[in-house]
C-alpha cells in the first residue's frame, strides 16, 4: 500500500506532466519571436553581440553547467546497490557511499555511482558524499524517495568538499588596461610571469569609494551602506590563452574593470586541493516529515502548514566542481530542493521538482532552488510550487549564472538575485 507521502508525489506527476506541456509550448513561441539589438543570431547561427561605446556587452553565458557546457551529463556504472532496511537506513546508504569513496579513481575521474533500489528510505540525519567521482543514484523520482525522519533543520544529502583556495605565490599581476568592458574575455596585465593557459585564477576587481558613491549606494539608510571592503568582486575563471601580456579567459568579465575612475584589477593562479569533482545526485525522490498540528496564516490569506523544526534542504552542494543534480523531486522541505554553495563552478541542476514547501513564508525560507557564492551553474527545466525565491541568488554572487526554461506557480516573492549585489545571471 503506497504510504500518502508517495501517492502525493504520483498526484504531482500527473499534474506535472500537463505543465510541462503548457510552458514548453509557450517558451517555444518566445524564442520564435524574440528580438534585440543587444544579442542576436548572425548567418552562421552564433550569437552576435552589439557594445556600447566603451565596449561593454550582454555576456556569454555558455560556459555555464557541467564541464562548462562542452559534454553531455555522464551515465557513471554502478558499484553497489542498497535496498531498504526495517528502521532508519542512514548507516546502510552511508556505508556504501564510503566504500566507493575508497575505489581509486578511473581515467575519467569516476569512482562509481551506488543505486538505491526501488523504496522508501528513512534518514534520521544526513548522507555524505566528501570525495570526487561517486554519484548518488536513486530508480527513479516516483520509485527511490528517500525521507527525512524527526526533527531539526537539515540537508538530507550533502554533496561537499572542504578547505578554502590558495594564493600560488609570485602569480598576482595588476591589470593594466584603463578599461576592461563587462562583457570581454581578454585584457592586459603588467606581466604574464609564473602564468600559463589552463591555470585556474581568480580575477579581483577592487571596490572603492567613488564607484559606489556614483551608484549611489552611500545614500542608504545608516548602519546599510555599502563599504568597499564588502564589494570586491571575486571571478574564478580559466586561462586559455596568453599573447605577450594579454591574458584571455574562458567566461567573461563581469563588471567593467575602470581604473582611471573607480579602481584596479589583479589576477592570480590558485589551487584548491579540498574542492571535490565529477560528483552527481540523480534520480531521486525526497520528502521531509513535519508536524501537521503547526500552522500559521503570516503572510498569506489562508492558514498553511509552517513547522519549522524539520529537514529544510534536500540537496545540497558545497566546494565542488563539474557537478550535477537531476531527475530529482523534493516535498514539503522547509527550504527548497537544490542549494549551490561555497565557490561551486560549472554545476547543472536539471529536470528537478521542489513542491509545498513547509515553514513559515518569511526569510530565509523556501528557496527553491538557490545558488550562492559560486559561479557557471545551470538551473534548467525547474519547476517550483508554493515557494518564495524560487530561482535565486544570495548577496554577493559572481557569475555566470543561469536560469532557462523553468516555472515557478503559487510564489510568494519574487525571483532573481537576493538584495546586495549580484551579477550575470
Amino acid at each position: 500500500m503506497s504510504s500518502p507521502a508517495t501517492t502525493a508525489l504520483r498526484r504531482t506527476r500527473r499534474q506535472r506532466r500537463s505543465i510541462v506541456c503548457a510552458v514548453v509550448e509557450t517558451l517555444e513561441k518566445r524564442n520564435l519571436l524574440a528580438q534585440s539589438a543587444w544579442a542576436f543570431p548572425g548567418a552562421d547561427g552564433q550569437l552576435l553581440y552589439q557594445t556600447t561605446v566603451l565596449g561593454d556587452h550582454i555576456a556569454d553565458f555558455a560556459t555555464a553547467g557541467y564541464k562548462g557546457g562542452t559534454v553531455p551529463i555522464p551515465d557513471v556504472p554502478v558499484k553497489l546497490t542498497v535496498s531498504p532496511v526495517a528502521g532508519d537506513d542512514t548507516a546502510t546508504i552511508q556505508a556504501a557511499i564510503d566504500d566507493v569513496e575508497n575505489d581509486p579513481l578511473d581515467a575519467n575521474g569516476f569512482r562509481g555511482a551506488v543505486l538505491l533500489a526501488p523504496g522508501e528510505y528513512q534518514i534520521g540525519t544526513s548522507l555524505n558524499i566528501n570525495a570526487s567521482g561517486v554519484v548518488l543514484r536513486g530508480s527513479g523520482t516516483y520509485q527511490t524517495i528517500i525521507r527525512g525522519t524527526g526533527t531539526g533543520q537539515r540537508t538530507l544529502i550533502n554533496v561537499a568538499g572542504s578547505g578554502s583556495r590558495s594564493t600560488v605565490s609570485s602569480t598576482t599581476h595588476n591589470i593594466t588596461d584603463k578599461y576592461v568592458p563587462s562583457g570581454a574575455i581578454s585584457f592586459t596585465v603588467d606581466s604574464t610571469t609564473n602564468l600559463a593557459p589552463g591555470d585556474k585564477v581568480m580575477i579581483r576587481r577592487e571596490a572603492t569609494q567613488s564607484w559606489i558613491n556614483a551608484l549611489g549606494m552611500n545614500l542608504l539608510e545608516p548602519g546599510t551602506e555599502w563599504a568597499p571592503s564588502g564589494y570586491h568582486i571575486q571571478l574564478d575563471r580559466t586561462i586559455t590563452r596568453i599573447d605577450g601580456n594579454v591574458i584571455t579567459i574562458d567566461s567573461p568579465i563581469n563588471q567593467a574593470i575602470d581604473r582611471v575612475n573607480y579602481g584596479a584589477g589583479t589576477i592570480y593562479k590558485y589551487t584548491y586541493a579540498g574542492r571535490i569533482s565529477n560528483v552527481g545526485v540523480e534520480n531521486l525522490g525526497g520528502v521531509s516529515d513535519f508536524d501537521p498540528a503547526i500552522t500559521s496564516n503570516f503572510d498569506s490569506p489562508t492558514t498553511y502548514y509552517a513547522d519549522m523544526n524539520h529537514p529544510w534542504r534536500f540537496i545540497r552542494l558545497g566546494t565542488v566542481e563539474n557537478a550535477w543534480v537531476r531527475n530529482t523531486l523534493s516535498q514539503y522541505f522547509g527550504n527548497g530542493n537544490v542549494s549551490v554553495e561555497s565557490n561551486s563552478k560549472w554545476v547543472t541542476v536539471t529536470d528537478s521538482q521542489c513542491l509545498d514547501p513547509v515553514s513559515i513564508i518569511d526569510s530565509p525560507n523556501r528557496y527553491a532552488f538557490n545558488v550562492d557564492d559560486s559561479s557557471h551553474a545551470l538551473f534548467r527545466n525547474l519547476y517550483s510550487r508554493d515557494g518564495r525565491h524560487d530561482y535565486v541568488q544570495g548577496s554577493f554572487v559572481p557569475g555566470p549564472n543561469v536560469f532557462l526554461d523553468s516555472r515557478a506557480d503559487n510564489a510568494h516573492s519574487d525571483s532573481g538575485p537576493h538584495h546586495r549585489y549580484s551579477t550575470t545571471t
